[in-house]
């Protein structure tokens, strides 16, 4: 075996061995999946989410009397987007009915959701609880009639908070 090629294969079987041993992660570079839960019960899947985003107010003030003082940041008041949920319309759904529960003002009409990510092999990727969840809107979203277009389903959640499990 010449030189270089010794050299070759001592630089590649230890690089090899490095990515065989390197932890799996989920690959999120290809289109995942979300998943809708509801008491660990899936309420359909999901192609498109988006809003899962908190905020924490900014609050400057400055300290003693010196109008040329620097001035400091607090954090202030925390507040979360609403969620937007979108897939292809599978039937009635879980939703249409309970926008319907939220219109007539049922007691009970809030509820603690799980968003799950599944990677692209459909296993778990990260799981969000919502909390205080309710559908603001849904809407049913029509093709323009150009075909190949699948009619489509939007619910926009109301969400009190979040947290990753």
């Amino acid at each position: 075996m010449s030189i270089s090629r010794r050299i070759w294969t001592l630089g590649i079987i230890p690089l090899a061995a490095l990515a065989l041993m390197a932890p799996a992660r989920p690959d999120f570079a290809r289109k995942p999946g979300f998943r809708i839960e509801l008491d660990g019960v899936s309420l359909g899947s999901w192609s498109k989410v988006s809003g899962l985003e908190v905020r924490i107010e900014v609050l400057e003030f400055r300290e003693g009397s010196d109008p040329n003082a620097i001035p400091r940041k607090l954090p202030g008041r925390t507040t979360f987007a609403n969620v937007t949920l979108e897939r292809g319309y599978v039937n009635q759904s879980f939703f249409e009915a309970w926008i319907g529960q939220v219109r007539e003002g049922a007691p009970g009409f809030r509820k603690n959701l799980s968003l799950v990510i599944l990677d692209r092999s459909g296993a778990e990727a990260a799981r969000y609880n919502l909390f205080n969840c309710w559908p603001a809107s849904w809407e049913l979203k029509t093709p323009d009639g150009k075909g190949g277009d699948v009619v489509m389903e939007e619910v926009v959640l109301a969400v009190e908070g979040f947290e990753k499990v």
